[in-house]
């Protein structure tokens, strides 16, 4: 069962845009491309959920977490960082601390970020939630700056709710700005589930494939806008981008 877990009001959705997002990946990207998506993601879950269990993450070694950190794409290129400056134990408590805390989990996303001095607010923040999300989707759901950025109030978010559906940046606690995301994430899930635009995966797996497939329709569409045709045969094809947005470009070859 998806869950919000959350008292904020649920978002508007703009369903016709959705659909219309949608029909412009499938002119971008093949079905099996898109489908691939999904079964990426479900792998991705399937090696959090594993490595990251009670008994599993206190044997974790760096190598382990830098080969997991590598899956996140916001903190991909600072993971060896990450580990030099916290190191592997430090790291490993935080971890435990966020996914299996006793407190109210917007406690624990709160803390969690604070931990993280060698990241800025931005990775911090989307390293909690897929740590989170990745760990059991079923609960908790993905918060990338793609997803929703609090600072220039942008993000998929934007492009699909309506703007009291948009997660405000008033208030500084990221435990209520992570609700407020997964209440907005929530609201697109049912009415995507519900009229059809969200079915590259199973449950929440499902809206952060179709997140992603929406950002980057969105980004080429900008970049296209931007660039001259010299420059355009050098952009990513869409799947390529939507994988790397996710964290599962690299998977098939890091995955023990």
């Amino acid at each position: 069962m998806i869950e919000a877990s959350t008292e904020p009001q649920m978002a508007t959705v703009d369903s016709l845009s959705a659909h219309e997002l949608l029909k412009q990946a499938t002119r971008l990207a093949s079905t099996s491309d898109l489908s691939e998506i999904g079964r990426l993601l479900q792998d991705k879950h399937v090696r959090f959920a594993e490595s990251l269990s009670p008994g599993s993450l206190e044997r974790l070694d760096a190598e382990a977490l830098q080969g997991l950190l590598g899956l996140v794409f916001s903190v991909r290129s600072r993971r060896r960082a990450l580990l030099r400056e916290q190191g592997a134990s430090a790291l490993r408590d935080s971890i435990a601390r966020l996914l299996w805390g006793d407190d109210a989990y917007g406690v624990r996303f709160s803390r969690f970020v604070s931990e993280q001095q060698t990241l800025d607010r931005r990775r911090a923040r989307a390293l909690a939630s897929e740590l989170l999300h990745f760990t059991d989707p079923s609960r908790y759901w993905l918060w990338t700056h793609w997803i929703w950025d609090p600072e220039a109030e942008s993000g998929v978010l934007r492009l699909l709710t309506d703007e009291e559906g948009a997660p405000s940046r008033s208030g500084a606690d990221e435990g209520l700005l992570y609700q407020l995301v997964c209440t907005r994430s929530l609201s697109v899930y049912l009415d995507g589930r519900k009229s059809g635009y969200i079915q590259l995966a199973e449950g929440s797996l499902g809206a952060d494939a179709f997140f992603a497939v929406v950002y980057s329709v969105y980004m080429l569409t900008l970049y296209r806008l931007k660039l001259s045709e010299n420059f355009d045969r050098f952009l990513p094809r869409l799947p390529e981008l939507a994988r790397r947005l996710l964290g599962v470009q690299h998977l098939p070859n890091e995955r023990a």
